[in-house]
Parts: structure tokens; C-alpha cells; sequence
């Protein structure tokens, strides 16, 4: 008797649970909201202190920035803002502020987010006031869902003295955010583990340092792909190279990538001649366009093909506007411009000779992509023609196997090269 009651009360408690799952639903993962203001007696590096600011001035009530002998940009650093949390909304960035002395007032580059002080910029959406004198206001820029993916787990506020100084009082973060898992992402080389990273869920993948050759002489390395070939490759149809980690796909769980090596062939040439784009049709996007032959890509973030007399593929002035080069594996640029008055400048890759010059060069890219800037104040950058100088890849492996059984050619087209022109800058400047 004692045993059956013993069951027939076990059986109800399931019973019981179950029209509870039923009814409610199963456990989900928790959810909250996050918003924190940084305000100026927060601000400092002993214990307590939530948040850094690089080249300011202390005024009691405010901090003062840039300020400095030649000084002209600070980096407000808000640490660990991000860690750990699964961000399921925009990210609003309320800073309040005020302008001091004379000169030009703050504009939409004046503040701008990126991961670190050397990291990537995040584009952001700016709305309400930008500060025109004494008087506070509130500018707030905000960072869509989707963009959250390329955050780490610091802020930082680039800030630009764009004439007058910027009187910075408080920053106020806030956005929803549940329970983060994290992924274990192993980076595989030549059959074996090269190295293992973190990500959080949510968030983009960040590269490890290149690998080497995986025979130790002749290839170069690619990029990554989450498919692993070996030996001779006959068909790579379906597989996809990513170079840039902006390209890969956010993980939702552990992941393996391999690393891709090329056998590089002679130094050629593509070239883009904006008098004459038939050998470099407009691809869907207006403003980039494809050398039919090669593959090469330029694309122009802000700026126009003009068809007037002279043509030109130009740049409008400003640091979030550039022509990208990419699409194929590039050791130097060489870009022709209309005169000095609307000549290019330099990226953050490859060494760049004539500066002051309309013909520009950059050399030493080794590499999958490469920005051309505006070069001269207010003015854009002109360019008649634009000749590409790159290594075709006579094919493609991720190991090397007994001998490095290679294959002597890889077909035009049939590998998908993860290319990107998002708005995601580097930047590495205010100590």
C-alpha cells in the first residue's frame, strides 16, 4: 500500500509539472535592460572609476577635449560594456556636451564609435543636437542590432576637435541584452590546430595572426574557409574563402575554420580607365565596377563615376569616403588624378609615395584590399584611370598533404572570395 501511494504521488508530480510546461511554456533565457551614464566624477583610473579619457583638460565640472600642442583627437574608453552579454536591440550613445573658443563647430565625424582605440568603426545613426556653444546638449548615435555584431567589449569614442573644443560632461550607454553562451572557434592549419579563440554569442570572429606557408616556401596564405580540402582540388565550387573576418557569418556554435593557401603566379595588371568602362562594366551597385578579366573590384563608398569631360571615378572628401580596391590578391595601386587639387591619400596599408603629387601609389599591399582616401581638404579625389597590380592564384588548398600534391590550375569563377564594403574603418591615432 505504502509503495503504491509512493507511485501514484510521483506520477502526479510529473503530471503536475508537465500542464505547468504546457501552459507557460518552457524555461526561456532571461532578458535585461542596460543603461548607464559615465558622468565626469566617474571618469579617472583609481578604483571605482568607470571610464577613460586620452588628451583633456580637467575643468572641475567637465573635462576639456583635445587639448594639447597639436593635439587634435581624444578617445573616450568605456571598458567592458559589452562583455558577456547577448545585445538583442540598437545601441544608444547619448553624449552631452558643449563647445569652447572659436572656430568650426562639431559635425557628424566630430564623434565616432569604434571597438578599440585601434579597432574597427562601428557606423552609427546620429540624432538629436550637436553642441553649438556654452550650452549642453545632447547628440545621440545609435548602433543598429545588426551592427552590434562587430562589437567587442569596450567602447570607444573617437573625438575629433573639429575647431572648437568639445566640453564632455556624460555618456550615457543603454541597450537590452539576455544570457551570452560563448564559442570556442579553432583555426586548423595543415591538418592540426593552429590556434583556439573566443567568441561571444552574437558577435563577429576576429582573426588570428597569418599562419605560414603550409609548405614552408612557395604558397601564400588565403584566408579561411569552414571547408577543408586536401591534396590535389578538383572541385571547389562550393566552397567559400573568407578574407576579412566582416565577411564570416556570425557563429551560433563552436566552429572550425581552415587556412587557405594560394599558389601566386606572375605579377599582372588590371586596369580602370574611367573614359572607357567596357572592359570594367557596373556590377548591380552603382558605384562599383568589375574588370571582367581578373575579377578586381573598385567600389566608392561615397562619390560618383562622372561622365562629363574629363571622366572620372571620384571621392568625396571625408574620412568614412574612399574608393576599396579588392577581389584580388594585390601587391601595388597606381591611380592617375584629374591635378593635385584632386588628388588621393593614403590608407592604412601598403607604403604610399607622391603624396603631393596627382599621380599616387601604393605599394607593398600584399594583400586583399586597400583604401584610397580624398587627399586634399574639402576637395575630392579625381581619378582618370586606376591601374591594379596583383598575384593570380593558380590554386587553392588547405592542406598541403605528402608532397603538396597541388593542382596546376584553378578554373576563373569557381571559388566564391568573400569580399566586403562595409563602412567598418580602422582606426589607430589618439594615445
Amino acid at each position: 500500500m505504502h509503495m503504491q501511494n509512493s507511485n501514484f504521488f510521483t506520477k502526479t508530480r510529473w503530471l503536475v509539472t508537465i500542464i505547468l510546461l504546457l501552459s507557460f511554456g518552457l524555461p526561456r533565457a532571461w532578458s535585461a535592460s542596460f543603461s548607464t551614464s559615465y558622468g565626469y566624477s566617474d571618469m579617472g583610473t583609481s578604483a571605482g572609476k568607470t571610464w577613460n579619457l586620452t588628451n583633456y583638460t580637467d575643468r572641475s565640472t567637465f573635462w576639456q577635449c583635445p587639448t594639447g600642442s597639436g593635439v587634435t583627437t581624444s578617445v573616450a574608453t568605456i571598458p567592458n560594456v559589452f562583455k558577456d552579454k547577448y545585445i538583442t536591440s540598437d545601441v544608444t550613445i547619448t553624449i552631452n556636451h558643449a563647445t569652447y573658443g572659436s572656430g568650426t563647430n562639431p559635425s557628424e565625424p566630430t564623434f565616432q564609435i569604434y571597438t578599440s582605440s585601434c579597432g574597427v568603426r562601428i557606423p552609427a545613426a546620429q540624432s538629436g543636437t550637436l553642441a553649438t556653444n556654452d550650452s549642453y546638449k545632447n547628440v545621440v548615435y545609435t548602433i543598429s542590432a545588426a551592427e552590434t555584431a562587430y562589437l567587442g567589449n569596450d567602447l570607444n569614442i573617437l573625438i575629433t576637435k573639429p575647431g572648437k573644443t568639445i566640453r564632455l560632461k556624460s555618456i550615457t550607454v543603454a541597450y537590452t541584452y539576455s544570457d551570452a553562451s560563448t564559442y570556442t572557434i579553432t583555426w586548423s592549419n595543415d591538418g592540426s590546430t593552429y590556434t583556439t579563440t573566443n567568441v561571444t554569442q552574437g558577435r563577429k570572429v576576429t582573426f588570428p595572426a597569418a599562419p605560414s606557408s603550409c609548405d614552408g616556401t612557395s604558397t601564400t596564405f588565403y584566408g579561411w574557409s569552414t571547408a577543408e580540402w586536401s591534396g590535389k582540388l578538383d572541385d571547389i565550387s562550393s566552397k567559400t574563402v573568407y578574407t576579412s573576418p566582416e565577411t564570416m557569418p556570425v557563429p551560433t556554435a563552436n566552429t572550425t575554420y581552415y587556412a587557405v593557401f594560394g599558389l601566386p603566379g606572375s605579377e599582372t595588371t588590371a586596369t580602370f580607365t574611367a573614359s572607357d568602362i567596357s572592359a570594367t562594366p557596373a556590377t548591380s551597385n552603382t558605384l562599383e565596377w568589375k574588370h571582367t578579366a581578373t575579377g578586381a573590384l573598385l567600389h566608392l563608398s561615397g562619390g560618383q563615376r562622372y561622365t562629363g569631360s574629363p571622366n572620372t571615378f571620384s571621392v568625396a572628401p571625408g574620412s568614412t569616403n574612399y574608393a576599396v580596391v579588392s577581389g584580388v590578391y594585390m601587391t601595388k595601386v597606381v591611380a592617375a588624378c584629374t591635378s593635385t587639387t584632386y588628388r588621393l591619400t593614403a590608407s592604412s596599408a601598403g607604403t604610399f609615395s607622391n603624396p603631393s603629387s596627382s599621380n599616387y601609389q601604393a605599394a607593398g599591399i600584399n594583400g586583399f584590399e586597400v583604401k584610397l582616401y580624398a587627399g586634399n581638404g574639402a576637395n575630392q579625389a579625381r581619378i582618370t584611370t586606376l591601374t591594379v597590380y596583383y598575384k593570380p592564384f593558380s590554386a587553392l588548398l588547405t592542406n598541403c598533404g605528402a608532397g603538396c600534391d597541388k593542382p596546376t590550375a584553378l578554373t576563373k569563377g569557381s571559388i566564391f572570395l568573400a569580399t566586403h564594403f562595409l563602412a567598418h574603418k580602422p582606426f589607430c591615432g589618439a594615445a
